[in-house]
């Protein structure tokens, strides 16, 4: 009965060595989350990512990610959700213009015209001229939604 229990204590011991050897560190499954994406594999990236979130501290990138693969597999509620975290989250100016940006796009793409207007009425006055110009298209294709044709041409 000893040498059946000694036995078993090894086999355990093994195993939760060998278990501990095979699992994937955050920094590695961030690393196979990325590379997931850029094969796009989003649900998968997706899954993987919503892992980090739940074993590490959150940041803006996590979110835009998860936000970008939501956006690719057309789950637009998703990824305005997501967005918006990544938003709220800490994040410099030019990268709150560009999530607002993000969230206005796909907000047109789901037909939320006056969401997407606020979105980009949000938007900081001194902006680069090539943000200037993509906040200017989406405000117009907003007002031109909104059946506001005289909005949309100025």
């Amino acid at each position: 009965m000893l040498k059946k229990l000694k036995r078993l204590s090894v086999i355990i011991i093994c195993n939760l060595i060998v278990y501990n050897a095979q699992c994937q560190n955050i920094e590695q499954t961030l690393a196979f989350a990325d590379a997931q994406k850029e094969k796009g594999e989003y649900v998968s990236a997706i899954y993987l990512y919503n892992r980090i979130a739940f074993f590490s501290e959150q940041s803006h990138a996590l979110y835009f990610k998860m936000a970008q693969c939501y956006e690719a597999i057309d789950s637009i509620g998703n990824a305005i959700y997501y967005y918006n975290l990544a938003k709220n989250s800490s994040c410099s100016d030019s990268c709150l213009d560009a999530m607002l940006l993000n969230i206005a796009s796909n907000e047109i793409r789901n037909k939320q015209f006056q969401m997407a207007l606020i979105n980009l009425f949000g938007m900081r006055e001194t902006l680069t001229d090539e943000t200037k110009k993509k906040k200017n298209f989406y405000t117009a294709v907003a007002y031109f939604g909104l059946e506001d044709f005289k909005e949309s041409k100025a």
